[in-house]
């Protein structure tokens, strides 16, 4: 009997709670021995044993809850992120996945390479409540990262963090430092993302798509003539396009450069054969279709280009995103460096998104990149990342395999964004914009009336079963009787009255979270506490988030 007790006690409430075994197993054995009376014993030893548990439990309880409250660092080793503390909404509706109350909702590294979108209407907290205070915590716990400001107003705040949690930054922008957003990407690439800049800019339908389209096989060609080097930039491929002089100078000189590597070609380079039949390609369709097209097409080719290159002509972005002398390398991030990039959507019009879109596939290369790091090389796992609001405006059909891949090289993505309507129209479609969502994992929204949003939500947290009493009414000649019957039924878990009830004030705001923690769904409404800039840098600088 004693070792039972012993074995069991050590199983379930560890070493405390074993000491008051063997001091109930020590009232037993007198009992039994006669000292004092059987039943008594035994008795006073399960009370005794009962209280002590109970006692110990409370203790526990409140220790760790003072202990989270206080650091949330002790509860988690290495990069992480405290988003706030659940409710128990979920769970009392008895949703299955729904999490206790009280709990404080933590996501460690694994969770945050599963990549986190943010939603929520203009002025829902969602950047106040959730990016911010993620970046925060990202610089203290280890994390890099490159932090896109498309508003404009928060470049100096986040340096300003990062200079106190003793992290080096770099700011990326007008006025900051030099880079070309176009090397190391080819020219199919860069036709590529240039497409996804001119969706963002509203040009989506059938008749659109035709213009787009035209506009990047211009753009194509355009760079393969250019070739690498002072010429291979977004100021010149402008240039080429409308400029008819330089257009026919660098025509000219592409011409000359094809004779040279049909020369190298006929020697057995391998490089300059392939080199030579991408550049007489590039020719023949200016000689043969672009100079030949009747001038309604070809003005409304240049008209297409024009929404993405006409910015350029601004010397300040010239200066900064198409120089040939760059001060940024991204492998910086493996050394712990936070990159800032300060680009106003609103004041730099498409140029922003469009110089954003190449640095957001350059940090997603460079992580990528780490695949061929040893297995032991730190680098290859180290938490690296974007961090971005208005997402809506550089995302990218090739995000979704990029989240998939750069997941298990320890990248990862928090997005936020004002609805998934607003991803669908930056996207094109419905069903691209789901898969992409299908990647960012850890799903939180704020406050929205947006109908996807909503119905997206609802459909994934699913029905729960509410039981509904009714009451009936029988009247006979003499009597009235009344009667009642319960009745199990299934309905959505949330409703639209669900979302009108995310309410927020100053400090503290309501918002829903689907997230994955260790492996296990996790869901609920949670409690966000508000981190405004002036919260978390020295009075002097920064505003309201």
């Amino acid at each position: 009997m004693i070792r039972t007790l012993l074995g069991s006690s050590l199983r379930q409430g560890g070493p405390p709670i074993a000491l008051t075994a063997i001091f109930v197993a020590a009232v037993l054995h007198l009992g039994l021995t006669r000292t004092i009376s059987a039943t008594v014993g035994i008795l006073l030893g399960l009370l005794l044993f009962a209280g002590i548990v109970a006692v110990w439990r409370y203790i526990s309880f409140r220790l760790r809850q003072s202990l989270g409250s206080r650091n949330s660092n002790a509860l988690i080793a290495g990069p992480h992120v405290t988003l706030g503390v659940s409710t128990g909404t979920l769970a009392a509706l008895g949703h299955t996945t729904g999490a206790k109350a009280n709990t404080r909702v933590i996501l460690g590294a694994r969770e945050l390479a599963m990549s986190v979108i943010v939603l929520g209407e203009v002025g829902s907290g969602k950047t106040s409540g959730t990016i911010n205070p993620a970046a925060d915590q990202l610089m203290k716990t280890g994390a890099s990262f490159v932090y896109i400001d498309g508003k404009g107003d928060m470049a100096r705040a986040i340096e300003a963090l990062a200079h106190r949690n003793g992290r080096v930054t770099k700011r990326i922008g007008v006025g900051a430092s030099r880079m070309n957003v176009l090397h190391g990407f080819s020219p199919q690439q860069i036709a590529k993302i240039t497409k996804d800049a001119m969706r963002q800019n509203g040009m989506t339908g059938a008749d659109s798509a035709f213009w787009i389209n035209g506009a990047a096989s211009v753009a194509e060609s355009a760079l393969t003539v250019l070739g690498e080097g002072d010429n291979y930039n977004l100021d010149a491929l402008r240039r080429f396009v409308f400029n008819k002089a330089f257009y026919k100078e660098r025509i000219a000189a592409a011409s000359e450069r094809l004779i040279v590597l049909q020369g190298r070609a006929d020697q057995g380079d391998t490089v300059a054969t392939t080199e030579k039949r991408a550049l007489k390609m590039a020719l023949e369709y200016f000689g043969d279709q672009y100079d030949t097209m009747h001038d309604p097409m070809r003005n409304g080719i240049q008209a297409t280009l024009a929404t993405v290159l006409q910015p350029f002509q601004s010397p300040a972005l010239v200066d900064a995103f198409c120089s040939g002398d760059s001060d940024i390398n991204l492998s910086d991030l493996d050394d712990g460096t936070i990159f800032v990039v300060e680009l106003s959507f609103s004041e730099h019009d498409i140029a922003g998104p469009l110089v954003v879109l190449f640095l957001k596939e350059r940090v997603f290369r460079h992580i990528r990149g780490r695949a061929l790091f040893a297995r032991d090389d730190r680098r290859r796992t180290l938490l690296t990342g974007v961090i971005a609001d208005e997402y809506q405006k550089i995302v990218s059909l090739t995000d979704t395999e990029s989240l998939e891949v750069i997941r298990s090289l320890g990248g990862f993505v928090i997005a936020g964004t004002q609805s998934i309507n607003a991803m669908i129209r930056s996207l094109g479609s419905r069903e691209t914009t789901y898969a992409l969502l299908q990647n960012f994992v850890q799903k939180i929204t704020y406050g929205t009336s947006d109908a996807e949003t909503i119905d997206y939500f609802t459909k994934i947290i699913g029905e729960v079963e509410v039981r509904r009493e009714s009451t009936s009414t029988t009247q006979s000649d003499h009597q009235v009787s009344y009667g009642t019957s319960e009745q199990l039924q299934r309905m959505s878990a949330l409703t639209g009255q669900t979302f009108r009830g995310l309410v927020q004030d100053e400090r503290y705001a309501l918002a829903i979270a689907l997230l994955k923690i260790r492996g296990q769904a996790y869901d609920d409404v949670i409690r966000v506490t508000k981190h405004y800039v002036e919260d978390l840098l020295p009075s002097e600088v920064g505003s309201p988030a």
